[in-house]
């Protein structure tokens, strides 16, 4: 009986040996990543702080897209499904906290600002 192909996990580990994945930002610390996809999100949370946590998030999924995915496939997909999830929440948040910090005087529109 034929030995099926390798996955795509094993040609990578068995090509570059252990793979390094060069990153492009500063990295993200765990407590940074778990507040932002574990922290209760009132309906007061200011748009910084939502803007924090979905750059944090997007911080995230990168980091699970290169690195974890070579290592454990189906905890990647468990775990984008869940910053999928919380992506989804923080971002229809965000208009009305925008609102509210234009509002409150913390923020204010750019006419640079393409939308």
């Amino acid at each position: 009986m034929k030995k099926p192909p390798p996955d795509i996990t094993e040609r990578i580990e068995h090509a570059l040996g252990n793979p390094k994945i060069v990153q492009t930002r500063a990295p993200l610390r765990q407590k940074q990543w778990d507040a932002s996809l574990t922290s209760p999100l009132p309906h007061s949370v200011s748009y910084e702080l939502l803007d924090d946590y979905r750059q944090n998030i997007l911080q995230y999924l990168d980091w699970i897209t290169q690195s974890l995915i070579l290592r454990d496939q189906p905890a990647a997909l468990r775990e984008i499904q869940r910053v999928a999830d919380r992506l989804t929440r923080i971002t229809a948040m965000m208009p009305d906290a925008l609102e509210r910090g234009i509002k409150d005087g913390r923020l204010k529109l750019s006419n640079d600002i393409p939308f």
